[in-house]
C-alpha cells in the first residue's frame, strides 16, 4: 500500500458547510495518484516521453465522514490492470483512523499521436502491479 501523510489547511475548508467540499477530497485522492506513479517511477514527464498520458475513465467515491482542518492520510492500493483499464483503491483515513473517503478510481493509458487507449508499456505494467 502506498500512502502520503497530508494536513488539510484552513483555507482549503468551504465556508458554507465547514468542511472540505467533496470536489477537493477528489483532489486529494488525485494528489496522491500522482505521487504514487512518481514513487513507481512513472511521473507524468516519464509518461510523455513514452507518448502516453494517463486519463481518468472512471471514479466512485463513497464520502463517510466529513474532512475538517486536520491530518490525514491519503492512500492507493490493490493495483490492477484489466488489459487497457487500469486501477486503484483509494482511501482517506483521518488521523483517529477513521476512514472519511473511499473511492474506486479506473484510468487508461492513452496514445498522445493516435488519440486512443492503448495497453500499459510492459515496464509501467511491471512496476504498476509490483507495488
Amino acid at each position: 500500500m502506498f500512502t502520503i501523510e497530508r494536513t488539510i489547511l484552513a483555507d482549503e475548508i468551504e465556508p458554507v458547510y465547514n468542511h472540505v467540499h467533496h470536489a477537493k477530497a477528489v483532489c486529494f485522492l488525485e494528489e496522491a495518484r500522482l505521487k504514487f506513479l512518481e514513487f513507481i517511477g512513472f511521473p507524468n514527464e516519464v509518461l510523455i516521453e513514452k507518448n502516453l498520458y494517463l486519463v481518468l475513465t472512471r471514479i466512485e467515491v463513497d464520502y463517510k465522514r466529513e474532512l475538517f482542518e486536520e491530518e490525514v492520510t491519503v492512500t492507493c492500493e490493490l493495483p490492477k490492470i484489466d488489459r487497457r483499464r487500469m486501477s486503484v483503491e483509494q482511501k482517506i483515513v483521518k488521523g483517529s483512523g477513521k476512514v472519511a473517503v473511499e473511492a474506486h478510481v479506473e484510468f487508461m493509458c492513452l496514445d498522445r499521436t493516435r488519440g486512443r487507449g492503448v495497453e500499459p508499456p510492459s515496464d509501467l505494467r511491471e512496476a504498476f502491479l509490483a507495488a
